[in-house]
């Protein structure tokens, strides 16, 4: 199971966050294939496809793989997304072809602080 990180960004910024994907405390190799979705919710109950819900992805260019051998990813966060200071929740995915496999990199609250 992906251990819970809180993560906490300010309201109304551009902000970048440093992913790494790891398994059995090795880097995960994200091979060719794969994707890496980052998700912002209104909590962890809401469903990933919820309207309500805001979807980041490598493949629109939202997510920047850095270096594949070892996992390494940054998620481009727009002000849009942090709009509204108050409590969230997210979560972190890199996914194969076909939707598997998938693993979490990183999940838990996101705290959007007022400036």
């Amino acid at each position: 199971m992906t251990a819970i990180y809180p993560l906490s960004l300010l309201q109304r910024n551009d902000e970048d966050v440093l992913l790494q994907f790891s398994s059995g405390g090795q880097p995960f190799v994200l091979d060719e294939q794969m994707t890496v979705e980052f998700y912002i919710k209104p909590s962890q109950d809401v469903a990933d496809d919820d309207s309500r819900t805001m979807k980041l992805t490598s493949i629109a260019g939202e997510i920047e793989i850095v270096d594949r051998t070892i996992g390494t990813c940054i998620a481009h966060v727009p002000a849009t997304a942090t709009a509204v200071a108050g409590m969230f929740w997210y979560h972190a995915d890199a996914v194969g072809a076909g939707g598997r496999p998938r693993k979490t990199a990183a999940r838990g609250p996101l705290i959007v602080t007022a400036t």
